[in-house]
């Protein structure tokens, strides 16, 4: 099982290698067309963005469940002031992301679902609405359709 396991975890940091080596050009590439307001590369771009965050999210999130048993770790985390600092941190984060999905989302159930999958998923669910809400978007309707409720 150890094994599997170890086999699993070099596929995945090798498939988060190759989207970064892949990835990281075309974002820097079209980060100037985007900058000048130029919307023919934004929805390539975004999505690039968000899989390469989801993509690092669940690898490092499967290593650390598959190397050490996480509750057991929540002792030294809390013990720590810098991670404990980074973990609320990052959990204000989540919160101030969620407030834009409560204004976003019409649906009460929508809400309370994808207020559940942030805290508990944290960037693996932020990457996977953003993904979401990019794929339902068109360019020719502006960044603000993408943002809003319209």
């Amino acid at each position: 099982m150890e094994l599997i396991i170890y086999i699993l975890r070099w596929w995945m940091y090798f498939i988060v290698t190759v989207f970064v080596l892949f990835l990281t050009p075309i974002l820097f590439a079209n980060l100037y067309d985007l900058l000048k307001h130029k919307k023919k590369y934004t929805k390539k771009l975004l999505i690039s963005f968000y899989v390469l965050v989801l993509c690092t999210t669940v690898v490092a999130t499967t290593n650390i469940i598959t190397s050490e048993n996480v509750w057991a770790s929540n002792a030294v985390l809390i013990s720590n002031p810098w991670a404990l600092a980074a973990l609320l941190e990052a959990y204000f984060a989540f919160l101030t992301f969620y407030i834009w999905v409560f204004y976003k989302e019409n649906s009460v159930i929508a809400k309370i679902l994808w207020f559940l999958f942030i805290i508990t998923l944290g960037n693996i669910a932020i990457a996977v609405y953003m993904l979401i809400q990019i794929s339902r978007w068109q360019e020719n309707e502006g960044i603000e359709k993408l943002v809003s409720r319209i």
